[in-house]
């Protein structure tokens, strides 16, 4: 990834971009995350240098620093996945920072229809 990206070109990678590179690479009929990048489902995922990837992204920039990830190139994405829908659901487990980027992108609709979320107290 590292190598396809280029910043003249506007080449830099997103978290989505990132995660459909690693489900293809995974290329296990097991994992969501391969079915999602074969069938083209895009999978969000705003904190993903939280964690484990967030230090072997780390570890990775200290031998190979430039690689970057375009924070907001998600944003966009999914703020735009809201502007032509009819109707709009969500359906949100636990809060934080996955239930703010989908109920803001609702925001620019109007809100959703209908939402269930289960946040564990």
């Amino acid at each position: 990834m590292h190598d396809k990206q280029n910043i003249k070109e506007g080449i830099v990678w997103s978290a989505s971009n990132i995660i459909k590179e690693l489900g293809l690479a995974i290329n296990n009929p097991q994992s969501v995350v391969y079915w999602a990048a074969k069938n083209d489902v895009v999978i969000f995922c705003p904190a993903l240098t939280d964690g484990f990837i967030g230090e072997c992204l780390y570890e990775y920039n200290e031998e190979h620093p430039g690689f970057l990830i375009d924070g907001a190139a998600d944003v966009f994405e999914i703020n735009n996945s809201t502007n032509d829908v009819p109707r709009s659901a969500a359906i949100i487990l636990g809060g934080g920072i996955a239930k703010h980027h989908v109920l803001n992108a609702n925001l620019f609709r109007d809100g959703c229809e209908s939402a269930v979320i289960f946040l564990r107290l």
